[in-house]
């Protein structure tokens, strides 16, 4: 069984191409998973040569949208920093995808609207601009090499973009003239940015200003404009009605990336601009890329931290709460392996005594992943375990346990549950299936058939849900229950294709032992994936009764 994330977005994640070939924007349902590559397999089909067949993994999980580069042979990159293979990343608004040729930029909410922090364009096109290359920008002016050096000093101990163009702008119009400065970086295109900072003269932040739409579509071919000082350009309505009567755009370029725009202007008086601003303007910009880039790195390396920290304390509350892999109790044989996966953490198991002759086993999957999946994993696994030391009813204890984790997590929160209880003196198993669905039983003489049951939802869907027992009768020792988590079935190999059922069937018909079953059924999907990184958690249980 799928499971649906525990905080599920209600939109769509989108990518639109920021650059490379023409390419429609693609979208990953909020319920989904796309894998992106050359092959004609992949969800999402992108023909370049510098595309690998399966090149990366887009879906979310717990809260974040991830990506993951499936070993592709040129990499996948966020925000130009390269992601290491086979090991998700979150994704966040505004990132910059890189795959082969194409960059795109993430939106993972709803389309921000023009306000406060984002830059309208003016114009309507026909504003004339010059370009200025390279050979045409002079030599920078002695006295401004000070400034130069301070805001230098001053953006590579920046903290964020913000802190960033605070000192760049300062600096900017002091060694220009022009009387504002803004630095914007772009949404999707020329046309979409969003404000990083906007000064003045008189050193006052904040603000609105609006700049030239041609300005940033010239700038965005990657040379410094400015605007031109023609009879012509004097009449274009939305100059005259901004009063601005000079200004140039320089973009902030790392490698192939535009990472920022540099904008400043004058209203009205132009003596203050220095003759060689835009020299020193150029000479801030590059600064500014090397600056923003490293930012961007540390913001990155941030986030995957705390992506993994939380991963790993989800991992180590999971291990703390598993009993021993393998161990005999009272009525009961049993062998486990769990095996975290890259992006899940949330898998329960447990084995409770109740009296000389029954024992209790259950085996769940918490929807989500991190801390709230390991807590809410462990506030069930400890209630049901009480439960039933409490009520041996299996059906009561369930029902007892749908209402607690209902009433302690979110509308999209759930658990799955395979749970029973070995009568020794009766040889049966009583046992609820709440949603999970993979139990099977293995006869003594080599036959598997899966567990067939009426079941009931998933844990903490309906408070009011009753859950009654089934039972499965006749069971002799030498026989076996083996139950698993969905990361079994659902492990996909270099293909795509999921390890389904039937391989579990067929491996389990050659094993006679709970310490084989789960040993061997582990090695064959790690064998299967072709990495021992596999993307869920797979927990494997195997019970003999006494």
């Amino acid at each position: 069984m799928s499971t649906i994330d525990s905080s599920q977005p209600r939109i769509p994640l989108r990518l639109k191409k920021v650059s490379g070939p023409p390419i429609e924007p693609l979208e990953v349902a909020p319920t989904g998973r796309i894998v992106i590559g050359r092959s004609s397999g992949s969800e999402v089909q992108l023909n370049d040569p510098m595309i690998s067949r399966r090149h990366a993994r887009i879906g979310f999980s717990g809260g974040d949208w991830i990506i993951e580069d499936l070993g592709s042979r040129h990499g996948t990159e966020i925000n130009g920093v390269r992601l290491p293979a086979n090991s998700p990343s979150p994704l966040a608004d505004y990132d910059q995808v890189s795959l082969g040729p194409w960059t795109f930029s993430v939106r993972t909410s709803a389309d921000k609207a023009v306000g406060e922090s984002t830059i309208g364009t003016s114009g309507t096109g026909g504003e004339r601009v010059e370009r200025i290359v390279s050979s045409d920008l002079g030599a920078l002016a002695k006295e401004r090499l000070d400034l130069i050096m301070d805001c230098a000093a001053a953006i590579q101990g920046a903290s964020d973009l913000r802190e960033l163009a605070d000192h760049v702008l300062e600096v900017a119009v002091a060694g220009t003239g022009f009387s504002r400065a803004a630095l914007a970086q772009p949404i999707d295109s020329f046309d979409s940015v969003e404000l990083l900072g906007c000064r003045d003269r008189d050193g006052a932040t904040g603000g609105e200003i609006s700049i030239s739409r041609t300005m940033l579509r010239e700038a965005s071919r990657g040379e410094l404009v400015r605007m031109a000082d023609a009879p012509d350009m004097q009449q274009a309505m939305s100059i005259i009605s901004l009063g601005i009567t000079s200004a140039i755009c320089c973009p902030v370029i790392v490698g192939r990336r535009i990472l920022a725009y540099l904008y400043l202007d004058t209203l009205r008086d132009t003596s203050g601009v220095q003759p060689d601003a835009a020299s020193f303007c150029h000479t801030i910009a590059r600064m500014t890329g090397m600056a923003i880039a490293t930012v961007e790195r540390s913001q990155l390396e941030r986030r995957q931290q705390r992506f993994e920290a939380d991963l790993q304390a989800a991992r180590e509350v999971q291990q703390r709460m598993m009993p021993a892999e393998s161990d005999t109790i009272d009525t009961i044989r049993y062998a486990m392996k769990s095996r975290p996966g890259r992006v899940i953490a949330g898998d329960l198991f447990d084995i409770t005594p109740i009296d000389e002759n029954r024992t209790a086993f259950f085996l769940g999957d918490v929807s989500g992943k991190g801390m709230p999946a390991a807590m809410l994993m462990g506030m069930a696994q400890s209630n049901l375990a009480a439960a039933l030391r409490h009520d041996p009813d299996l059906g009561r204890a369930v029902t007892e346990v749908n209402r607690q984790v209902h009433a302690r997590s979110s509308d999209r929160e759930f658990i799955t549950l395979f749970a029973g209880i070995y009568d020794r003196a009766r040889r049966e198993i009583e046992f609820v299936d709440a949603g999970h669905g993979y139990g099977l039983r293995c006869h003594a003489g080599g036959d598997v058939e899966r567990i067939v049951s009426e079941g009931g939802l998933p844990l903490g869907i309906d408070p009011s849900g009753i859950y009654r027992p089934e039972r499965l009768t006749g069971v002799e020792p030498g026989s076996r229950i083996v139950v698993f988590s969905d990361g079994v079935v659902e492990q996909t190999g270099p293909v795509g294709e999921e390890f389904g059922v039937d391989r579990v069937i067929e491996l389990l018909r050659s094993s006679s032992a709970v310490e084989t079953d789960v040993a061997s059924l582990l090695d064959a999907i790690i064998e299967y994936a072709e990495t021992d990184a596999l993307s869920d958690d797979v927990t494997i249980v195997s019970i003999e009764p006494l």
